[in-house]
């Protein structure tokens, strides 16, 4: 029996990606909201681990996110006590993001809750089966790196 249009986008990679993209944040969601932080603002937290005092703009640059999503999160990060500013010494126009203290324990937390949520992931896949999901999604995500590219290069000629 063939598909109707509407199972095949139902069906559609995108559409999956999407739904488990959705799924994702709705589980994680109720994972993070005793910790005060919305799943959106994980990719700052982490960064801010790995790379503490940078600038906003940086952390824009470094995440590939607008200047402006990344002054709404860090505003309601501070506001969650879990970042805190300080002006850059050289130039007092630039502020620099630090975790707090509860920022550094809600970070660490952020890894037991994402340990638990890949062991979900992997639940009742193979190690093969695992491994070429791994493979497949590693391609996509090139393959929209290298559109995004070819449609950078094609708007600067």
């Amino acid at each position: 029996m063939e598909k109707t249009p509407e199972a095949q986008r139902e069906d559609s990679i995108q559409a999956l990606l999407l739904g488990l993209l959705h799924q994702y944040m709705v589980s994680g969601f109720w994972k993070f909201k005793d910790l005060g932080i919305h799943p959106g603002q994980l990719p700052i937290l982490k960064m801010l681990e790995e790379k503490e005092g940078v600038s906003q703009r940086e952390l824009a640059d470094l995440l590939q996110i607008k200047p402006p999503t990344v002054t709404v999160a860090v505003r309601r990060l501070e506001k969650a006590d879990l970042v805190w500013r300080k002006s850059d010494q050289r130039d007092q126009r630039v502020s620099r993001i630090y975790l707090t203290d509860k920022g550094k324990h809600a970070a660490g937390r952020l890894h037991t809750l994402a340990e638990e949520m890949e062991q979900v992931f992997q639940r009742g896949f193979t190690e093969s089966e695992l491994c070429l999901m791994k493979r497949f999604l590693k391609q996509m995500k090139e393959n929209l790196k290298q559109e995004k590219e070819q449609e950078e290069r094609t708007e600067h000629d």
